[in-house]
């Protein structure tokens, strides 16, 4: 965390609805960061409510229609948390709440059928070039046998859906859920410490990586905590969905960034990102309240790639 600026993130009224199929879904959810150099985000509390006849659970055993997940609470099943059972997560979780602080990842939402995770790529290197940063990056290192890394939230979220009557065992895009947030689904900073106007909170990215589902009646607890991409055992894989991302502010842009842009960023025209001569003129204008294109991260990038960013 950039030792004179604490920020907090706070994710509010974050709203799932599924269709009609009875199901339990679980997903694990990711928060990260791109952009920012230096700036790191350390606390995030969670809430999440479901509407209609869904239910949620940290546990896969014991269901509430609003969840809290917090970094006091993201890996501890010893307990409910604000007395409520589904608040508790399950022993054996590999949930992470970022380690020291966030810092930038990059996914374009691939799941690991082996580990069941979301694919993701870290900041390797960025270096000041004449008209952004070259940026090389690696793979993090979230796979089978591994913990889920230090830099991003990451955690499990059972839904319970008994709406319908009918559940299909084969994976087909024709009978699955859809996962919707209402238009007040927000992420800002917390009015508790965190420092307003700065355009942290704007880089935020939450993707929600479906893995697996099974009937909804069922309630063994190890079935349940242990869907995975593999399936079978009464499991349906989902895992060849990509995830999808919210990018929840990405009209908003704050002054100070918007006027460093304009002045810094220059148009790339040359291979070499280490020649003056491969950039000029400028990247074009940005205005607050309009969206960009984001791009991100799909493999390893390596020196010689002559990749940059801004």
């Amino acid at each position: 965390m950039k030792r004179n600026k604490k920020h907090e993130g706070r994710v509010k009224k974050l709203i799932i609805a599924c269709g009609l199929c009875a199901i339990i879904l679980t997903v694990s959810t990711y928060a990260w960061f791109i952009g920012f150099k230096t700036v790191n985000v350390k606390s995030f509390d969670i809430e999440i409510a479901a509407i209609d006849s869904l239910e949620l659970s940290l546990n896969g055993v014991n269901w509430a229609d609003a969840i809290t997940i917090s970094s006091e609470t993201y890996n501890d099943p010893s307990q409910a948390i604000d007395g409520i059972e589904a608040n508790r997560v399950y022993q054996g979780n590999t949930n992470s709440w970022g380690g020291a602080g966030l810092i930038p990842m990059s996914s374009v939402g691939e799941i690991d059928a082996a580990s069941s995770r979301l694919i993701l790529y870290e900041k390797g290197s960025l270096t000041p070039t004449e008209g952004g940063y070259r940026i090389m990056s690696s793979r993090v290192t979230n796979e089978v046998g591994e913990t889920e890394e230090r830099g991003y939230v990451a955690f499990d979220l059972f839904i319970k859906n008994l709406s319908g009557n009918e559940y299909y065992d084969e994976l087909n895009i024709r009978n699955e859920e859809a996962v919707y947030l209402t238009p007040e689904s927000s992420v800002t900073v917390s009015d508790a410490g965190g420092v307003a106007n700065t355009g942290i909170e704007n880089s935020v990215r939450v993707a929600f990586a479906q893995i697996g589902r099974v009937v909804a009646t069922t309630e063994d607890a190890a079935t349940i905590q242990g869907i995975s991409c593999a399936g079978g055992a009464g499991v349906t894989s989902i895992c060849s969905r990509v995830a999808q991302i919210w990018e929840p502010n990405d009209t908003d842009h704050v002054e100070n960034a918007i006027n460093y842009y304009n002045e810094s960023c220059k148009k790339r025209i040359g291979d070499d990102v280490e020649l003056s001569a491969s950039y000029a003129g400028a990247c074009g204008t940005i205005v607050n309240g309009t969206a960009y294109p984001t791009y991100a991260i799909s493999g390893v990038i390596d020196h010689t790639d002559n990749v940059d960013v801004y």
